[in-house]
This record gives C-alpha cells, structure tokens and sequence, in this order.
C-alpha cells in the first residue's frame, strides 16, 4: 500500500488511484470449471468526469458497455456496475474525503469486520477462509516519468 503522504501528493495532483482485488466464483460455470471475478475502486477521477448528471450517466453508460465484453455472456446485465461515491451502501456510512482515503484503504487491516467496500473487496463472502491481497494501482513518477497532460515522457 502507498504511505499517507504519497496518497496525499496524488490526490493533490489529481491524479487516480486504483484499488483491486480478485475473488473466486462462488458456482461452477457449465464447464465444470471455476472462475474469478474482480472488484476496482478508482478514486480521485472526478477531474476526468463529467461534472453535470446528464453527462455523466452517459459517460457511466459507456464505461458499462466498453467494459461488458470481459465478463462473458451470463453476467452480461449485471457484470459491469459503475457507482459514483456516495451512492453505495458501503459509503453511507463514513465521509470518505480526501484527507481520510489513506486510513479508508487500511480498513480491512485495522476493522476488518467493518462494513465497507475495502472490507467486501478484501473478503469474499462466498469463501470467507480466503483473504484476498488488495492491489493499488496509480501513477508513479518517480517509475515512469510521464506528463499526463501532454502524454509526453519525460527524459532529465
């Protein structure tokens, strides 16, 4: 997991922040086989989004059908959900702002019974046995130096 001050720095710069995880399928498919399925929570991409309801539904809707070609056809009304933060079960309960998405995402550590998204995301309900490893994903200029602006690599 990143530190705090990392988080910080890229919520400042507007910059996304991916959370991931991967959880087994609770049936088999009818080939006998299992599969897996996965969870993101993207957060900071607000800058990218439309600000305006009409807009951003749109933009929803294409998200949900670009995404629709990887989950197969048995899952295809329900395979792909996009909510926006704050319209989800998960975050009535707790203000997620910025200042605080560092110990949000430490949750299944700290509160690992708590009911949240990182604690959905960490377990599978399915096979609770399992404790599913959590990825971050984001930008990281120090790997790759990249102006996302311009889509330009920086060389020194």
């Amino acid at each position: 997991m990143p530190s705090k001050s990392k988080i910080i720095n890229l919520i400042q710069k507007g910059i996304p922040i991916a959370t991931a995880a991967i959880h087994d399928n609770p049936d088999a498919e009818r080939d006998g086989k299992y599969y897996q399925h996965s969870h993101f929570m993207l957060y900071n991409v607000s800058h990218y989004l439309p600000s305006d309801v009409i807009n951003l539904r749109s933009a929803i809707s294409k998200i949900k059908r670009a995404n629709g070609r990887y989950v197969g056809n048995r899952h295809k009304v329900n395979g792909v959900d996009v909510r926006p933060v704050g319209t989800y079960k998960h975050y009535l309960e707790h203000e997620l702002e910025d200042t605080n998405y560092h110990d949000y995402l430490n949750i299944p550590l700290n509160s690992p019974r708590k009911d949240c998204l990182m604690n959905y995301m960490a377990n599978n309900r399915h096979n609770p046995d399992v404790h599913y490893d959590l990825t971050y994903l984001y930008y990281d200029e120090d790997y790759l130096p990249l102006n996302l602006y311009n889509r330009t690599i920086l060389t020194t």
